[in-house]
């Protein structure tokens, strides 16, 4: 009778508060009883007792609740009568809430006004313009307008035309940059090469569709160009002669005449100064052999200097071109220099010009299709620009010698056709007075070419920058041309710009016996083209344009790799931020390694590799009795490099105790099979592996199978820490550096073997570090620079 009298919903109360019941039992009631059913079906019937029983008890305990009464299932009395609230008590609670709501409903302006009217005479538009309101309320809601509180004006959303205009496009990309630095080419690059984060900025790094093979065709026949605008230049104003002398103490090697007079760029390392020991006194003792051992070991970076001499003032300014990475360091350096006198400026040059890198034996004939001399036809410069139309080569010339040229903007003139491949684009053949001319300048440089040059005043590179001309201004110019496609005439209020032309004389000699000397001596010359800021885009697409093929970071490297010469901030490893470099590379190719399945990586324990990831320079000068050493220093200097290399042609009167204990920089040519990668190591041969390669053996040697061999089993002379096939060499090249101690075993080893007899250098054994077989390799000292 329970269930029939009672509610559905005290009815599901009362089942789930009821205690005892079974889960899953058969229901309740005696239907349950009698079927049994269920888990707990065997006592349904007092299971249904207990269950009624229990929602008795709870609907008299819902009924005592109605009237205050205790509860016995709550524990405790309950009262739910009417309850008084205190007006000044709920209103002080809610003040806040009442004065927000008090101010929200406050209006300003027509809207106050506007609300007067019927509802169905508002409008919208009314609330805004007060003279779209009746009459009778015009006066009111003007005045009230004028007692409003100006409001913010709205920036509304810009139609698409407009987000897309240029200026739009422009500010919108410079907002993008955040951290990263981007050169003024660099919406160009990126529709075109793979970028990079590198050193602070957005970089080139490859294109996205061609080899290096197409970049050696390219500076074989034709020019190739990189942006190379992301070196930092540092600037010292009015140096001192006490200046000048400091800083000349700390770069190696020291002025040179030509240098000194800003004739010539100067290719040179920066060094810290001598610990303990003043500027001066460094000065005068840093030419020897001590000195430059001891300056390798504080090497900072690889630097270009550039000098601006005014008349008879002497030095006016000084230019210090580093690497991005560098440009810390070195400018500690200059300030550390510069606040000993206190009559020098020192610091990071802000709108620092342009630099561009070509390269190629076109590189001469497609500047004199871009740069529209503004000289007079009776300036010297303008005569010698003529007459290198006829050069054959760049590095026919001085090395990094300058010449400054002013000219008009590349776009005023139709740009003539691009040259293929099969119409390469080469100078014309020089006459006999230009060959003479031409030998002249390759002798000796003139003195009056390299200045004058607007570059090096700070407001005629601002006046420069701001006198930009538009593609869109040029275009309306073109437009009432009368004949289409000419030529257009400089503008009454255009100014001529100044640029500086540096020659660069290519890859130099490197000593290898097999080496092609035609093919690679002087490969990769060029000029660097140093531009107004701003200027960028509008020279680099005319150079595009007339076929210029542009590079980037990995083909850079590639081209210092085949001119067999350091490429920073790689090289050397001695210094710094060559360190750090090495650093990361050895880590991420340590996650690379463990990144794969132990049976699908080298074993580096059974191939005898210590160190595989990356070279340890301390260990390997402990390992030839340097322990207390640390990092061995780079031999640098160029005359104690050429005078190592007479001694190793030369050993009967050699001494190398000056170069012990210094890293070398070498270059290493295969003589038969074997591609050397990098980390590779450079090994030292023994008697028999001599005697092997005396009887025309070019197999070398093998780790042995099944058996575990020291580190040591052929010594190591030094790494490789760059390695590929060269284009220029047709065959497997390698760089890397080796200990001066262990080259000089190598040489008394080949003393003693053909004593006297014809010899082509000296070769060692190169293994990679995923392979067992030892490589026969020519091995020869190369220099650091170009």
């Amino acid at each position: 009778f329970f269930s029939i009298d009672m509610p559905r919903k005290q009815t599901r109360i009362a089942s789930v508060a009821a205690p005892g019941r079974p889960r899953g039992g058969g229901g309740g009631g005696n239907n349950a009883g009698a079927r049994g059913g269920g888990r707990g079906g065997g006592a349904g019937a007092g299971a249904g007792a207990g269950a009624g029983a229990a929602a008795a008890a709870a609907a008299a305990a819902i009924a005592a609740r109605r009237v205050g009464a205790p509860n016995a299932l709550l524990g405790q009395r309950q009262e739910f009568g009417p309850r008084a609230i205190d007006v000044m008590e709920y209103a002080r609670a809610r003040a806040r809430e009442i004065q927000a709501m008090e101010t929200a409903c406050v209006v300003d302006g027509n809207s106050a006004v506007a609300r007067g009217l019927p509802f169905f005479m508002r409008r919208r538009a009314a609330s805004h313009n007060f003279k779209r309101l009746p009459i009778r309320l015009r006066a009111a809601a003007a005045s009230a307008a004028a007692a409003a509180p100006p409001k913010a004006p709205v920036n509304p959303r810009k139609t698409r035309r407009h987000r897309r205009r240029p200026n739009a496009l422009r500010a919108k990309y410079e907002k993008r940059q955040g951290t990263k630095r981007w050169l003024e080419t660099h919406i160009w690059h990126t529709k075109r090469m793979h970028m990079a984060t590198l050193w602070g900025y957005r970089l080139a790094e490859r294109p996205c569709e061609k080899s290096v093979r197409a970049l050696y065709r390219g500076l074989h026949s034709a020019c190739a160009i990189h942006d190379a605008s992301y070196f930092a230049c540092l600037e010292v104003s009015r140096p001192s002669p006490e200046l000048l002398a400091q800083l000349n103490a700390v770069l190696r090697p020291p002025f040179s005449a030509a240098a000194r007079a800003g004739h010539v760029e100067h290719q040179c390392w920066l060094v810290h100064p001598h610990a303990g020991e003043p500027a001066a006194a460094a000065a005068a003792g840093g030419a020897g052999a001590g000195a430059s051992s001891a300056a390798a070991a504080r090497v900072v970076c690889a630097a270009r200097v550039l000098v601006h001499c005014q008349g008879e003032q002497g030095v006016d300014k000084i230019w210090v071109w580093v690497h991005p990475t560098a440009e810390q360091p070195a400018l500690g350096v200059l300030q550390q220099l510069a606040s000993a006198t206190g009559d020098s400026t020192v610091g990071v040059l802000p709108d620092q010009p342009l630099r561009f890198e070509l390269r190629g034996p076109g590189s001469t004939e497609l500047l004199q299709q871009v740069l529209q001399i503004a000289c007079p036809a009776a300036d010297p410069r303008a005569a010698a620009w003529a007459v290198l139309r006829a050069l054959q080569k760049p590095g026919a010339l001085p090395s990094h010698c300058i010449l400054a040229l002013s000219v008009w903007d590349p776009r005023l003139r139709a740009l003539p056709k691009a040259r293929s491949r099969r119409n390469p684009l080469l100078p014309p053949q020089p006459t006999a007075d230009q060959q003479r001319i031409l030998r002249q300048m390759a002798l000796q440089w003139p003195s009056n070419l390299s200045q004058p040059c607007r570059l090096w005043d700070a407001n005629a590179r601002a006046s420069m920058r701001d006198a930009f001309v538009t593609v869109g201004e040029l275009n309306k110019r073109r437009s009432k041309l009368l004949v289409p496609g000419g030529d257009l005439q400089p503008g009454p209020d255009e100014q001529p710009l100044d640029v500086l032309l540096i020659q660069h004389p290519g890859a130099p000699a490197s000593g290898l016996p097999r080496e092609r000397v035609d093919a690679v001596v002087g490969f990769g010359a060029g000029w660097d083209l140093l531009l107004p800021a701003r200027w960028g885009m509008a020279f680099w697409l005319t150079l595009q344009m007339l076929g210029a093929r542009a590079y980037g970071q990995r083909e850079r490297r590639f081209l210092h790799f085949e001119q067999g010469i350091m490429c920073e901030p790689f090289d050397p490893v001695c210094a710094p931020i060559a360190l750090a470099e090495a650093v990361i590379m050895a880590k991420e190719a340590k996650e690379w390694y463990e990144r794969r399945p132990p049976k699908q990586r080298p074993s580096y324990r059974v191939l005898a590799v210590e160190h595989p990831f990356g070279p340890d320079w301390p260990a390997l000068a402990a390992s030839w009795g340097l322990r207390e050493q640390g990092m061995p220093p780079v031999l640098l200097g160029r005359g104690q490099i050429m005078l190592l290399q007479r001694q190793l042609w030369c050993p009967a009167q050699a001494d190398f105790t000056p170069f012990k204990g210094h890293l070398l920089f070498m270059n290493c040519c295969m003589m038969g099979r074997g591609s050397p990668r990098q980390n590779a190591l450079i090994c030292l041969p023994s008697a028999e592996d001599v005697q092997r390669l005396a009887r025309g053996d070019l197999s070398g040697t093998e780790l042995p199978v099944n058996k575990v061999v020291d580190f040591q089993y052929r010594k190591v002379m030094g790494r490789v820490v760059l390695g590929s096939f060269s284009h220029c060499r047709a065959c497997c090249f390698a760089q890397g550096y080796c200990l001066a101690d262990a080259l000089v075993e190598l040489q008394q080893l080949w003393v003693r073997h053909f004593q006297g007899r014809q010899q082509r250098g000296m070769a060692v054994l190169i293994r990679d570090t995923h392979s067992r077989q030892y490589r026969w390799a020519d091995i020869a000292v190369a220099s650091a620079r170009a």
